[in-house]
């Protein structure tokens, strides 16, 4: 009998746990890999304004900063690429503005009025044709050189789209250390976003407060 109740008992926590360790697999894993890319963002943020008729130029697609403080934990400032929280910024001739996207978890895009993040004095608009290399791209070129540079555990706290006067789209990805603190020196590359080669590297240097 004892023998015959445990094994009901095992029968019931596995039929409980099973279906929701699914499910938070799901949460966590399934959901991060729906969600969208830089490129992919782009693409929902133009087929609105092309069905609102608006004339609109990209900009800038940006994701993250420097950090100014050393509150929390670095990882949560880390950036891979995709899913991340983009703003996608237009210039919208006809009406002299700018505008920006941000992408959500729903795999869709929101316009938002800019509050000047996405200004600039003279707009270049971003060569869509020239545009190949998509932000999880670039973020696995850029991991894999820190990882020659033997700083493979730095961390992805910033990345941005944006147009090089040559009439070459840039991606900008800059690294931290996990810990920073004082003078903390950082990593930052610049890559060619049609060719896919890494054409600046530079190490700049950042000041905190250690409290």
């Amino acid at each position: 009998m004892k023998a015959g109740k445990m094994l009901n008992t095992s029968c019931v926590i596995i039929f409980l746990v099973i279906p929701a360790l699914i499910i938070v697999g799901i949460l966590i894993f399934g959901e991060k890999t729906s969600l969208l890319s830089a490129k992919e963002s782009y693409q929902k943020a133009s087929e609105i304004l092309e069905n609102q008729a608006r004339e609109a130029v990209l900009t800038k697609i940006s994701a993250g900063s420097i950090p100014r403080d050393i509150s929390g934990p670095m990882s949560a400032k880390e950036r891979r690429g995709r899913g991340d929280p983009l703003d996608i910024c237009f210039y919208l001739k006809k009406e002299d503005k700018f505008i920006y996207f941000t992408n959500t978890g729903k795999e869709q895009v929101q316009e938002k009025e800019s509050k000047g993040h996405c200004y600039v004095e003279d707009p270049s608009e971003i060569n869509i044709e020239k545009w190949k290399i998509d932000s999880e791209e670039a973020v696995e070129i850029a991991k894999n050189k820190t990882k020659e540079l033997g700083k493979g555990k730095f961390i992805i706290v910033m990345l941005k789209l944006s147009q090089e006067k040559g009439n070459v789209p840039i991606w900008e990805i800059e690294f931290l250390p996990p810990k920073v603190g004082g003078e903390t020196i950082g990593l930052k590359f610049t890559i060619d976003a049609e060719a896919g080669e890494i054409i600046k590297t530079e190490e700049p240097i950042h000041s905190y407060i250690n409290i």
